[in-house]
């Protein structure tokens, strides 16, 4: 199946999605796709096309030549994730409401300023995503030797097939970064979040290292990821 794409929303960023395929897509098959892809949507003039693959990041470099990656899921069940010895000062609390929100778009503007390149890897949760992780309560702020320091947030849903909290946000304020931190969020959401069997899943760019760092010393899962080949 496939389908038009904006990344970001943005109308000038367009892209075909290859989704709901019959099996997992090998090399071969790239040359036909991407033929209809330019054909369906030719009035589009759409640079790329983007498929998933259950490949690890080095496996699929290696067998889809030219191809970028883009988002990796990460995930692992809730009850395997709870045991990790957490700093002392670390914890969480139930947001309540939006007071918080400008505080983290400041951070993601430092972290943005630091960092460019997160700019195209990672976006603030949104006021109606963090109201109704709210609602939901699986929401919560991060506190760090007593002061707000960012936000962790899921909201239930399935994904690949599997039940789980989808991570909406995991956001550490710069104050707070550099300290590896941000290993331990996985480890207290699951301790926050039911215990109904889920897993807790989330989608991180390949590109971003320390989250990626992060989430794999947390013991979640890389269980495959999007990539995008040039369909000039």
């Amino acid at each position: 199946m496939l389908s038009i794409r904006f990344e970001g929303g943005n109308p000038e960023r367009p892209f075909v999605d290859a989704s709901v395929t019959s099996r997992p897509l090998t090399f071969a098959d790239l040359p036909a796709l991407s033929e209809a892809a330019r054909q369906t949507y030719a009035a589009f003039q759409v640079p790329r096309l983007r498929f998933w693959s259950p490949l690890p990041m080095q496996g699929a470099r290696s067998a889809f030549v030219d191809a970028s990656p883009d988002m990796r899921v990460l995930a692992a069940p809730l009850s395997d994730l709870r045991d990790r010895e957490v700093p002392a000062g670390l914890s969480l609390r139930p947001t309540r409401d939006a007071t918080h929100l400008p505080r983290a778009a400041s951070a993601y503007a430092q972290i943005d300023t630091l960092h460019p390149a997160h700019v195209e890897q990672a976006r603030l949760i949104d006021e109606d995503t963090l109201a109704e992780a709210i609602a939901a309560g699986t929401m919560f702020d991060v506190l760090w030797q007593g002061e707000w320091s960012g936000y962790a947030g899921t909201l239930p849903e399935t994904q690949l097939g599997l039940p789980a909290q989808v991570v909406q946000e995991l956001l550490l304020a710069p104050h707070a970064r550099g300290q590896g931190l941000g290993t331990f969020l996985s480890t207290l959401l699951a301790r926050h979040l039911p215990d109904d069997g889920r897993v807790l899943s989330g989608t991180i760019h390949a590109q971003n290292r320390g989250s990626l760092q992060a989430a794999t010393r947390a013991d979640r899962h890389d269980l495959g990821g999007w990539w995008f080949t040039p369909l000039a």
